[in-house]
């Protein structure tokens, strides 16, 4: 499947040209080379080779040939380069039936929906967006004596809620037998 592409273009200036836009935020200018033959940007690629991350709230193109501009609402937070396997991507707001998502757009959302899908190993890093949930398996302390347990909150009959978002963390070695025993034990 050949991928539409343009040219990379680049922030110029991060430390030295700072325009507020809002209290706490800045605006700043990218210079796009558009390609007609290319069509309408129905997403946009983004590397930060900076050290530090940033909050990218929107991006707006404007003067794209037949409209007057084009909104990406991003909300998202956008890491060194060196945290992500491959570039950041980020749609338009216009929304696709599967059947009806243009075929160069494919690729990038089918990535973008392996980067959110967690295979449940490993210790997730502030970077990570892995949306996966876990059990409150790590309260108390219950390797310092059993009155330093908690239970384990989810996936049991007796508390099967709540959960929470995926830490990575491992669990303390009494809660994790307690887990497995209410797991594996009576229903």
């Amino acid at each position: 499947m050949s991928m539409l592409l343009g040219k990379e273009a680049y922030l110029e200036d991060w430390n030295s040209t700072i325009t507020s836009a809002v209290a706490g935020g800045s605006k700043f200018d990218v210079n796009f080379d558009f390609e007609e033959e290319i069509g309408l940007p129905g997403a946009f690629l983004i590397k930060n080779n900076h050290y530090s991350e940033f909050y990218l709230k929107t991006l707006t193109l404007e003067h794209v040939p037949g409209h007057d501009r084009l909104h990406f609402v991003c909300g998202s937070w956008v890491y060194p380069d060196k945290k992500y396997d491959k570039p950041r991507v980020f749609f338009t707001n216009k929304t696709y039936l599967p059947h009806e998502m243009p075929k160069p757009l494919l690729q990038y959302t089918e990535q973008e929906l392996m980067a959110l899908r967690s295979n449940g190993q490993g210790e997730l890093q502030e970077w990570d967006r892995v949306y996966d949930y876990a059990y409150y398996n790590d309260l108390g302390n219950p390797d310092k004596g059993p009155k330093y347990a908690r239970p384990v909150l989810g996936g049991s009959a007796k508390y099967p809620y709540p959960r929470r978002g995926r830490t990575g963390r491992p669990p303390t070695k009494s809660v994790h037998e307690t887990h497995q025993e209410k797991m594996h034990g009576s229903h």
